[in-house]
């Protein structure tokens, strides 16, 4: 009864919005069909869309829509979880292909400890393994000049030379000295160093010493001083003056200047000289040996004498070669408690002053075994198998990282970086797995 009061009231309405009948412009109103209701089990009006044209002066189309609420609903409800797929799709798909670029940086700091050297070693000739052994590398250069039997005037100009021992009685702490140090003879006389170097601290009340090559500042024969002390001139005027000095541990010796008489049929090097052969040799060196200045031994050939021309037998250069690795090892375990045998290297290995015991006595294509002194300061630094570590990192979890780096005894801190930031595990490949090493 209700409902169809309300129709009626409806269309009471619709009458009275309706524009009356005019004369001069008749218009007609269509007929409205409105549908009634439909009542579903749920209870819910559910209206269905239909179109009034209500006339108007200028004819004006007024639509009412009446939407279905629940399929809207329904259709907002499936957009969302089309989206949200796709979101989780797009994400999903993001984090595989982080995982897959996964990458793992190890910074690692080796276990390292300062040593002060100053033992004597024995090296053998084909030694076996772990033995500290020793190679013969040789040099040979020949020369071939014009030659006379009668004296004449040498046109060469040549500088004295010979081998110093410099000593630092100033203090514990070790004294550089850079290339060409002038030292003076007590006569006023300069040599210079060859090469720069670093005399050690005193170590008790026993100075530091090394050795070191020097040439006369001049050419000429009054640099021939000899085995003479020296001073340093830099430190002339300083409490250093009279603490690091030098003493001549060879004959200063072989300065020859313009004009000097030399005969041509007596022994003489010719060509390449001991210095020159020196540093080809040092250019030389293999990869894994180490060579000193004193454990080499130069033949500076004769002169033969022929028809019209004089030639020189082969100058020779024999270099003591020694495994840097087995060296190394050698000292540690001399100079190092509690040294545990592990592979360990020096940097500072070829600045060590060597000095061979009875060289004269040493013929070194014949000798089986050498015996040397060898002095100065460097790190013992143990060496570190980066192949080895990356082998036991791949695919270690995070949290296992520094129980699995506790294996290598010669590692003394380890830090991990992952990429990204969510990774929990290192890579499972060992390409993927930088080693940064912080003493290299």
């Amino acid at each position: 009864m209700n409902r169809m009061e309300d129709m009626k009231t409806t269309k009471r309405r619709l009458s009275d919005v309706l524009p009356k009948k005019s004369v001069s412009s008749p218009v007609q109103a269509k007929e409205i069909k409105i549908e009634e209701p439909v009542i579903q089990k749920e209870e819910t009006l559910i209206y269905t869309r239909t179109e009034r044209e209500i006339p108007f002066r200028q004819s004006t189309v007024i639509r009412h829509e009446v939407f279905d609420y629940e399929s809207k609903k329904q259709r907002s409800r499936s957009r969302f979880f089309i989206w949200l797929l796709a979101a989780c799709s797009i994400a999903g798909l993001f984090m595989a292909v982080s995982f897959w670029l996964v990458r793992g940086t190890v910074y690692i700091t080796p276990k390292s400890e300062t040593a002060v050297v100053n033992t004597t070693l024995t090296a053998e000739k084909n030694a076996g393994e772990g033995t500290l052994g020793f190679e013969v590398m040789v040099l040979t250069e020949e020369g071939v000049v014009p030659t006379t039997n009668e004296t004449v005037e040498a046109t060469v100009q040549q500088k004295a030379v010979g081998t110093v021992i410099i000593y630092n009685a100033f203090g514990t702490s070790p004294i550089k000295l850079k290339e060409e140090t002038r030292l003076m003879t007590p006569s006023g006389l300069i040599f210079k160093t060859d090469v720069g170097v670093t005399i050690p601290g005193m170590v008790g009340d026993k100075p530091g010493s090394i050795e070191v090559s020097v040439h006369a500042d001049e050419f000429g024969e009054k640099y021939n001083v000899g085995l003479v002390d020296l001073s340093v001139v830099g430190f002339k005027g300083t409490t250093k003056e009279t603490k690091v000095y030098a003493r001549a541990k060879t004959q200063l010796q072989g300065g020859v200047g313009t004009g000097a008489p030399k005969q041509e049929n007596i022994d003489a090097p010719i060509g390449a000289s001991f210095e020159a052969l020196k540093e080809k040799a040092l250019a030389q060196i293999p990869e894994g040996y180490v060579a000193y200045p004193d454990a080499m031994f130069f033949d500076g050939g004769r002169t033969v004498l022929g028809d019209g021309t004089s030639t020189m037998t082969p100058q020779t250069l024999y270099v003591l070669l020694f495994k840097k690795e087995v060296l190394a090892q050698k000292i540690a375990e001399s100079t190092l408690r509690g040294y545990d045998g592990g592979a360990v290297y020096i940097p500072e290995l070829e600045s060590l002053i060597v000095t061979l015991v009875n060289k004269e006595t040493i013929s070194p294509t014949e000798a089986r075994s050498v015996s040397f002194t060898i002095e100065g300061q460097g790190k013992v630094i143990w060496s570190i198998n980066e192949e080895e570590v990356k082998g036991k990192l791949v695919q270690t979890k995070k949290k296992d990282f520094q129980a699995t780096m506790k294996q290598f005894t010669a590692v003394d801190t380890a830090e991990l970086s992952l990429r990204p930031l969510w990774a929990r595990t290192l890579p499972e490949k060992q390409k993927s797995i930088t080693i940064k090493n912080s003493l290299k």
